[in-house]
């Protein structure tokens, strides 16, 4: 939720640091990271809010760190490119949209009422 915050708080500096991501190292980096947040995720939903909703965004994380690799480094890079070339107010949004995800999520992690 830092990382996102920055995006809020100082556009260039959030490019900066997603722009050290699009190494090849980057790259992979950012697959394990989906792939250990899916499973952390998914083992964290028996004790949710809502098990079946964490379970199967979960899932989806996961399977994303995992189809990540068979993407080329290149259109990965494409990307990241189009997706700063939108400024610092598109920038913003979506970090604020990160921001209130990462919210949700701890929310709906929090122990459910049984």
């Amino acid at each position: 939720m830092l990382f996102a915050g920055t995006g809020v708080v100082s556009p260039p500096t959030f490019l900066s640091l997603v722009r050290r991501l699009t190494s090849l190292q980057g790259f992979y980096i950012v697959a394990i990271l989906r792939i250990a947040f899916g499973a952390v995720l998914y083992l964290a939903a028996p004790t949710s809010q809502m098990p079946t909703l964490i379970e199967v965004t979960g899932i989806v994380v996961f399977v994303s760190g995992v189809v990540t690799p068979f993407f080329s480094h290149r259109r990965y890079r494409k990307i990241i490119e189009w997706w700063s070339a939108g400024g610092d107010t598109y920038i913003r949004i979506w970090a604020a949209c990160a921001i209130v995800f990462a919210l949700l999520l701890a929310w709906l992690l929090l122990p459910g009422i049984r």
